[in-house]
């Protein structure tokens, strides 16, 4: 049987238009169930292959913070995937080649053109998609619902960068120049705020008009009290000031952008039936970070950190204890699913963070208590950990002792409170982390920026860390535990000294030849300061999971490379992303509302 080869003539234009022509532009993924099921209809061999190879480009997910490939497939499952870009041959990239002019669709002959670019670096059709786009843009732009447009805008800046200057650039500068002063007055979403966004990443000077345009906004939006929209357009205003080094301005722009969060906390307390301090607390603590960053407020950080410490302690007074028995590892799996099933992707991450707490202290010292006195030979006898070579690794203490105050007897019982920890970390994992994850990856295409607004002006998370934070974050949640693990652990002990350091404590050595060394999580885990900043319970599973031989000890295996590929998928790993994420979710829990 002869292979069909696709060429030029084989194209229809007519019979193409018809299939794709609607009221108004759609997204390609509405193309691509057209080809599909015109793919099904014909019986003609040559119209199969032409419709499935516009079925698989249009079907192709776009990730606009991808370093690398932006197009990948919308369907990845254990065994199998849907198409991808990787997947074209060469005949059929010189099939698409040869068409292309006579593609008329903007959204589509965007596509074709970019993939064209991805797969034969042709710049001529990078120029071509970067025209396609701006017209797919202009099309479909809706500022109510805004984000399809603004992805093809987005996709067009990205690559006019290819361009040093040249027509395809000068449009796309022309043309966000003119969409910004369109929709100036545009303050019922982030849509100005996005062009402005996209403004800045293809162009580095000349921001004060913009800043001016934003700032009216923001003054507007508090007006109106909507303080979390405002504060948006007034981090942004003060990030185009900075471009233009406007110093004084930029820094204005920041203090009403942490007056939005000290409103936000004062709303917390004041529009509620009951006080919410948990919320307030949270609220000026990202209020704090902010003016931490602008040299002349200094007071304003001291006034609002006594008035932090005030709602943090009425806080306190207002949690609840939960206490969990008789736990069926299948039925807290059957229901967290079905929590999540259908929530918004910011819905899942809050119940990924708070749906199991973490270690109980006091229930497992108590299991730790039992189980030293029930195991008679485990008292008589120490315990010896080996590692998957079978060298031993730790060697626990025996707890055959009278004295239960005594050194020995304390050191046998910590042993054991952590062995008792790694059952209760692999049911985390076993019953919820995973599970929730599976749900979140099967109904939610994500990227780094569905993200970002839980590390940007996080207490917990240095200014310049952001960036790794989010990678780190978005990594474990697509399941990539090697990746994570390598960027959140070093970056949790950098936090850690971060908190310590505003607090006053040292977080350096000092050796016999002045050389001074930072201190790591071996040290830094064990500094009384740290419970009061973090709690106990999150002390004590850290200290668990990363740095104790008796625990997991996560952080020093996988700093020394004693950890292999398959030992990167296990419970240690996992547990250790999640812990992190709660960390970061913890201090931004208001922004989930």
């Amino acid at each position: 049987m002869n292979k069909t080869v696709l060429v030029k003539e084989n194209f229809n234009k007519k019979q193409f238009d018809e299939i794709i022509t609607s009221n108004g532009l759609k997204e390609n993924y509405e193309y691509s169930k057209r080809f599909y099921q015109e793919m099904k209809n014909t019986d003609d061999n040559t119209e199969r292959l032409i419709y499935q190879l516009f079925g698989d480009i249009t079907s192709y997910h776009l990730d606009l913070d991808s370093k690398g490939i932006p197009y990948g497939p919308y369907l990845i499952t254990k065994d199998r995937r849907s198409p991808s870009i990787e997947d074209l041959n060469e005949e059929e990239l010189s099939f698409l080649d040869d068409i292309i002019e006579e593609i008329t669709n903007s959204e589509i002959k965007a596509r074709v053109a970019d993939v064209l670019w991805i797969r034969k670096r042709n710049y001529q059709k990078a120029m071509i998609a970067c025209n396609a786009y701006l017209q797919a843009y202009y099309q479909m732009v809706k500022p109510e619902s805004w984000n399809s447009s603004t992805q093809r805008l987005e996709r067009a800046v990205q690559l006019s960068k290819l361009f040093r200057k040249g027509k395809a650039k000068e449009n796309i500068l022309e043309a966000l120049d003119k969409e910004i002063e369109k929709y100036s007055n545009e303050k019922k979403s982030l849509f100005l705020h996005h062009l402005v966004e996209l403004m800045l990443k293809i162009q580095k000077s000349n921001f004060t008009k913009y800043a001016e345009i934003l700032k009216k906004t923001a003054q507007s939006l508090e007006k109106e009290k909507d303080w979390r929209l405002s504060g948006e357009y007034w981090n942004l205003c003060s990030e185009c000031y900075r471009y233009d080094k406007n110093l004084v301005e930029r820094d204005q722009a920041k203090e009403a952008y942490g007056n939005t969060y000290i409103m936000l906390a004062y709303e917390a307390i004041h529009n509620n039936d009951t006080p919410i301090y948990a919320v307030a607390s949270v609220h000026l603590n990202n209020a704090i970070e902010i003016y931490r960053r602008i040299e002349t407020a200094r007071d304003i950080v001291k006034k609002l950190h006594i008035e932090m410490l005030e709602y943090q302690k009425k806080a306190v007074k207002q949690m609840q204890k939960i206490e969990i028995s008789n736990i069926d590892i299948s039925k807290i799996t059957q229901d967290v699913i079905a929590e999540v099933k259908e929530k918004s992707f910011r819905e899942k991450l809050f119940i990924l963070s708070t749906h199991w707490t973490t270690l109980d202290i006091k229930a497992i010292e108590e299991q730790a208590r039992k189980s030293l006195k029930e195991n008679v030979l485990d008292r008589f006898l120490p315990t010896v950990k080996v590692n998957s070579e079978g060298k031993n690794i730790h060697k626990s203490s025996s707890a055959y002792f009278h004295d239960q105050e005594s050194a020995e007897f304390k050191e046998a019982l910590k042993d054991e409170m952590h062995k008792q920890s790694q059952i209760y970390r692999q049911m985390a994992v076993q019953a919820m982390i995973c599970p929730i994850q599976e749900q979140i990856r099967s109904e939610h295409f994500f990227m780094l920026r569905d993200l970002l607004f839980l590390v940007v002006n996080n207490p917990f998370i240095p200014e310049g860390r952001e960036q790794i934070y989010a990678e780190g974050l978005l990594a474990g949640l697509r399941g990539d535990f090697l990746i994570s693990t390598h960027l959140l652990i070093p970056q949790l002990e950098n936090s850690i000294r971060y908190i310590l350091a505003n607090e006053g404590e040292i977080v350096s050595t000092l050796n016999s030849e002045g050389i001074q060394e930072e201190k790591n999580l071996n040290t830094l885990l064990y500094n009384p300061k740290l419970k009061n900043l973090l709690g106990d319970t999150i002390v004590f599973d850290l200290q668990g999971l990363l740095v104790e031989k008796s625990g997991h000890n996560t952080r020093n295996l996988v700093s020394h490379g004693l950890y292999n590929y398959n030992e990167f998928l296990s419970v240690p790993t996992i547990y250790t992303w999640w812990i992190i994420f709660k960390i970061c979710c913890v201090c931004q829990y208001s922004l989930f509302k």
